[in-house]
């Protein structure tokens, strides 16, 4: 994971604004149970493609991971409302969180 990280950081230091290497060094982070620095990456990656349900469905899974069920809900709704796919992709997560 270090080595992929390094990787991001050098693409990034070029292409500062590729919402994708944000999204995927979240991904490295929430992996290794990091979720404040996932959480970050996701924002930015967010900030930089809003349109991305990908992206929000990670920023839905983080939140959950920390507990924060709400926030969590909110981002699952946003993730759907923007790629429809994604509530049968996530079907039984979609579930959990409106119980």
């Amino acid at each position: 994971y270090d080595q992929a990280l390094k990787e991001f950081d050098q693409l990034l230091a070029t292409a500062p604004n590729n919402s994708d290497a944000h999204n995927n060094r979240g991904n490295i982070y929430y992996t290794l149970g990091d979720y404040d620095r996932a959480l970050d990456a996701y924002r930015y990656a967010e900030e930089l493609d809003p349109a991305d349900g990908g992206i929000k469905m990670n920023l839905a899974l983080t939140h959950y991971r920390r507990g924060r069920l709400q926030e969590a809900a909110e981002k699952y709704r946003e993730a759907v409302g923007v790629h429809r796919q994604l509530a049968s992709e996530y079907q039984e997560f979609g579930k959990l969180l409106r119980n």
